[in-house]
This record gives structure tokens, sequence and C-alpha cells, in this order.
């Protein structure tokens, strides 16, 4: 497994060397390497993920000027899909976290042991999430994961490719020929020479276009239909 690199925020800047040191141990426990980067500002780590995005959020609920409520909702907005581990010291905010779909809840009375079950909680859902995601570079150059199931399609552009998913849109550095290459065993297949498509998402084929399931139509090129019919055939 590739180094998780993981971002931690509580506004107790004298508990932050304990809360990593301990999460770095249990990771190491479970051979994943990991980096760790510290935050006592729910501010700075905004600005932190205007540059980057990380695998992992351990967020302290209370905090001042923008609890970890609000900013897990910051962090969601830029990073959908975004995996976080709330943390307090009262247990009531357990059920005002859902919102986030938070892998974990972590009492901080009773840390390590409810941190090992949220490690363990994290790992299974990454695991699954790594087999159906596939790592590129945006237009920064920062890594960020395509979920091939939200993903509806790509599109050529002059300074690379338009990836268009379910919750976003961004630019890619790669070629839509290395694209289609690289996704070639996940079912996506070329329209037009500027467009690869999800087949998953295809709703309906027409004469020169197709639909997708959001009603998005893209155009379908002749020489190239009969053979996305058959592909569509055999896919459902």
């Amino acid at each position: 497994m590739e180094t998780l690199e993981i971002a931690i925020c509580d506004d107790n800047a004298e508990v932050l060397p304990y809360i990593m040191e301990k999460v770095k141990r249990k990771f190491f426990q479970h051979e994943i390497p990991t980096t760790c980067q510290t935050f006592s500002d729910s501010q700075k780590l905004l600005e932190r993920i205007q540059e980057k995005f990380f695998s992992l959020y351990f967020l302290d609920i209370s905090m001042p000027r923008m609890d970890g409520f609000k900013l897990a909702e910051e962090i969601i907005e830029k990073q959908p899909g975004a995996s976080i581990i709330f943390m307090s010291a009262r247990a009531a905010n357990i059920f005002q976290s859902f919102f986030a779909s938070p892998i974990a809840f972590i009492r901080k009375e009773n840390f390590l042991e409810d941190l090992e079950k949220a490690v363990e909680d994290f790992l299974e859902r990454y695991s699954k999430k790594q087999e159906t995601c596939y790592w590129i570079e945006d237009e920064n150059g920062q890594s960020v994961p395509l979920e091939i199931s939200q993903t509806l399609f790509l599109e050529a552009k002059n300074n690379g490719v338009h990836v268009s998913t379910v919750k976003q849109n961004f630019l890619i550095k790669n070629s839509l020929r290395e694209m289609e290459r690289s996704l070639k065993n996940h079912h996506f297949i070329k329209t037009h020479r500027s467009f690869l498509v999800n087949l998953a998402m295809i709703y309906q084929i027409k004469e020169d276009r197709v639909v997708l399931d959001n009603g998005v139509e893209l155009p379908l090129s002749r020489y190239r239909s009969g053979k996305i019919k058959k592909k569509f055939v055999e896919y459902y």
C-alpha cells in the first residue's frame, strides 16, 4: 500500500504530538507507512488543502473560530468523499457527526481503544475504495483519486483532459490516449475521438450521440456506432 498522508487538526497544540505519535504507531502495527501533518488552526488546514489533499483527516470537534463539523463541510466541498475521523471529549457529539459519513468517532477519554477500531474500519474501507480508484495527476500536479463508479466521461482538451464525475469536474495532465489505455479494463469506451465514456453511465444511444444518465448528450462517431451499441448490449 502507498504511503498514507494524514492530517490531524486539534486546537490544543500540546496534545497534537501525542495524537500523531499514536496514529503513526497504530498504522505501523498494520505495516502501513504514513506521513502526518498537524494543525492547531482549522484555517491553516483549509489553506493547506488548496495545495494537496490528504488520505485521512483526524478532526477535533470543539475548536474556536471553526469547529470540526464546519471544517469537515469545507473539506468535503473541496474533496468529495474525503475520509474523516472525528475526535471529541463529548460522546454526545457523535449524533451530529453523521452528516459527514465519518469513518469513525473517537472519544478522547477512550482514545487508544477507539483509535484501534477507527484504523481498522478505515483500512477496510480504504482497501475496497482502492479497488475502484485510479490515481491521476490534476492540472496542478496533485495526485487525486478518480473513482471509476462516479466518473461520467473524459474529454480531450488542448491542455490535457477534462474529467467529468457525478460530484465534480477537473483537468488532468494525461492525454486521452493514456487514459484510454489505463481504463481499458473498467468499461470505458471512445464514442468520439475526443470523448472517453463510462459505459455504465450511458442511458441511451441515438444515431449521432449518446445520452448519459444525467441527461448530458455527447457526440457519437458514425463509424464507432456499431461497436458502441454492441458493447452497450453486452454490458447490460
